[in-house]
């Protein structure tokens, strides 16, 4: 090989060398020779792009916040009144173009009471009707005790209110006693304030439904006991009681005369002759008692009846009811049953 040749090939290997090096197509997918090579700041050039985004959002969110934090208060959620939005959207809605839209009631009623409701006779139950305040006795629900009402055969409002404490599986309306088939105990600081409640029960259901005349109230056992009181002492919220199986406790008894006894609700009660548990005697009594203060009140036995409502007497009940709402639609039922 000459001289020129031997320079020739010189550069041709030098020239490969120079493409197939750390520079060229190795292992590790290094870019082509024809390729630039990055600066070492070139991964930092998006920088200037992403700070004035994140500069922007930053002062969106703030202004955002201070716009949602107005409505906020204004719409009561999470302000003052803690209500969620959508109660607050229901109280506010008068204008709404979807329609009227009633209020939420912020607080319990008065009488605080839970309640079912039966409408008998097949009346409807949007129309004006009789009211009845219908109280179960101890360890009784409403769901049963409502059952007492079905057949009745006139068209009226039953209201059947439930105890306020539980008792066994049902309910009671006073912390109540029993030993040896006896009762020997009532609180009567629970009895006062059930037989307040139920009077209130009666003016809030007379003002809630379109009522014919004043409510007349009746129960049984604990049911009868009320039934006394609030005959005696909330005389303003009803028109008649018929206590059954029931009496007016000595201990609640005004120590004078009633300050009007005239006007005050007609009382007629309803009595197991052999009743063990709230004797018969002691009603007896009860009524003499409110007789002697100058209202007008009797009491009906039941032979061989003891601590129960009677079939006799649930239909007893019945004509009573209808004498007691005195209404003239009514009256024909009294000597038909």
């Amino acid at each position: 090989m000459n001289s020129s040749e031997t320079m020739e090939q010189k550069r041709a290997e030098q020239a490969a060398s120079r493409v197939t090096g750390k520079g060229g197509f190795g292992a590790g997918g290094a870019l082509p020779p024809a390729a630039p090579r990055r600066s070492r700041g070139g991964s930092w050039a998006w920088l200037k792009v992403a700070i004035p985004l994140l500069v922007l959002l930053v002062i969106g969110g703030a202004v955002y916040g201070l716009v949602s934090e107005e409505e906020t208060q204004s719409t009561g959620h999470g302000g003052a009144t803690g209500e969620p939005a959508s109660v607050a959207a229901l109280a506010g809605a008068a204008s709404s173009p979807v329609g009227d839209i009633i209020p939420l009631r912020r607080a319990a009623p008065s009488h605080g009471l839970v309640y079912e409701e039966v409408v008998t006779g097949g009346a409807d139950a949007e129309a004006p009707l009789p009211l009845i305040i219908a109280v179960h006795g101890l360890g009784d629900r409403p769901d049963r005790f409502k059952k007492l009402f079905l057949s009745m055969p006139f068209a009226a409002r039953v209201i059947v209110p439930r105890g306020p404490a539980d008792y066994h599986d049902g309910y009671s309306w006073f912390t109540t006693e029993i030993k040896d088939g006896k009762v020997v105990r009532l609180d009567y600081g629970e009895l006062r304030d059930s037989a307040r409640r139920l009077a209130l029960l009666a003016d809030a259901m007379a003002e809630r439904w379109p009522t014919v005349g004043s409510p007349v109230i009746t129960g049984f056992s604990q049911g009868g006991i009320l039934a006394f009181l609030v005959a005696a002492d909330h005389s303003g919220s009803i028109a008649g009681a018929i206590p059954m199986s029931g009496i007016w406790p000595r201990e609640l008894r005004p120590s004078g005369p009633l300050p009007t006894a005239s006007g005050r609700p007609a009382v007629v009660a309803l009595h197991g002759e052999e009743d063990a548990l709230v004797p018969y005697a002691e009603a007896q009594e009860s009524v003499l008692a409110m007789r002697a203060l100058g209202m007008e009140v009797r009491l009906e036995g039941f032979q061989d009846v003891a601590h129960r409502v009677s079939a006799e007497m649930r239909l007893r009940l019945f004509e009573l009811l209808a004498e007691l709402l005195a209404k003239p639609e009514l009256s024909y039922l009294t000597s038909a049953m």
